[in-house]
């Protein structure tokens, strides 16, 4: 993950996930940006755990549904709050156990702006957190602009892809790894080179989820005092080769996917399916033909 320096204020740039740590370090805002969902709350865990606040709660704020989520220390429950409770409890003086935290910020464009300055104000000013905000998509696609008061084109980051990249997946994987020991009181001691070479040679679709629930998945049935072997890894890892055929069956195992939960969604109604995908019924049908004769 890279900071974007002020000369190249105009674009992203893309790095390593071994950056984080020093990323971490700092009390700098972030904006996080990342084409794929659900990874930029993994990464700002992440930062998170590699801060020297990581004692302090990490909070989860979600601005379009007005629920506030806080995962304290060794806790593993989270604690459910409305945004509007919370934003009382700091105007009141209460609110003093935020101090210090990690906030992630959701959506935070689809409040009013003025209402954007004041919790950002309050959280970062007065309660000291460490902001990490949550950048839609859609939103830095056409402009380096993070839309947020406040926050300039030098906040933003770029997160870290998988594909392509062994060092963001060797780091990320390591880090899952420890995080289950943790959390799982667990004492798996490492990852085997062999295990690792999987890891590194498979194309993740969805990127760091998908990383995230292979090793908390191979985990589970891993043995503590040993490292974690090639063996426990999932049968689409450990038979996957870095060639054409196998980038092939990549490709259709994350399509086969997208397609079964639209089938799913729609009680297999293929018209409602196909419009669902953006895709002709046509070619839905082929498609599914095609499953059928690669899994043969």
């Amino acid at each position: 993950m890279q900071k974007i320096p002020s000369q190249f204020s105009g674009q992203v740039l893309d790095a390593a996930a071994v950056q984080i740590p020093v990323i971490a370090n700092s009390n700098d805002r972030l904006c996080l940006f990342s084409q794929l969902e659900n990874t930029n709350k993994l990464v700002a865990v992440c930062v998170h755990d590699f801060s020297p606040g990581n004692a302090r709660p990490f909070v989860m704020v979600d601005c379009a549904t007005n629920e506030i989520i806080i995962n304290s220390s060794g806790s593993t429950f989270p604690v459910r709050r409305s945004l509007d409770e919370v934003l009382e409890m700091v105007k009141s003086g209460l609110g003093t156990w935020l101090t210090g935290s990690t906030v992630l910020l959701n959506k935070i464009q689809v409040l009013p702006e003025a209402l954007q300055e004041i919790i950002i104000s309050k959280l970062e000013t007065e309660l000291e957190c460490r902001l990490i905000i949550n950048l839609e998509r859609s939103r830095v696609k056409s402009s380096m602009d993070p839309g947020v008061p406040g926050c300039l084109p030098k906040d933003l980051y770029l997160v870290p892809t998988l594909r392509n990249n062994q060092d963001n997946i060797r780091f990320y994987a390591n880090y899952f790894l420890a995080k289950c020991n943790y959390e799982w009181a667990r004492n798996v001691t490492g990852i085997e080179p062999a295990a690792m070479k999987k890891l590194t040679e498979y194309i993740w679709p969805s990127g760091l989820p998908d990383l995230r629930e292979v090793i908390f998945q191979s985990v589970l049935i891993a043995a503590d005092g040993n490292e974690l072997s090639e063996k426990v890894l999932p049968p689409h890892i450990r038979e996957f080769s870095n060639n054409a055929n196998s980038l092939r069956r990549a490709i259709l195992t994350a399509e086969r996917r997208l397609i079964r939960e639209a089938l799913e969604q729609t009680k297999n109604n293929k018209k409602r399916a196909a419009a669902i995908l953006k895709i002709s019924r046509k070619t839905l049908y082929s498609k599914l033909r095609i499953f059928e004769e690669f899994a043969a």
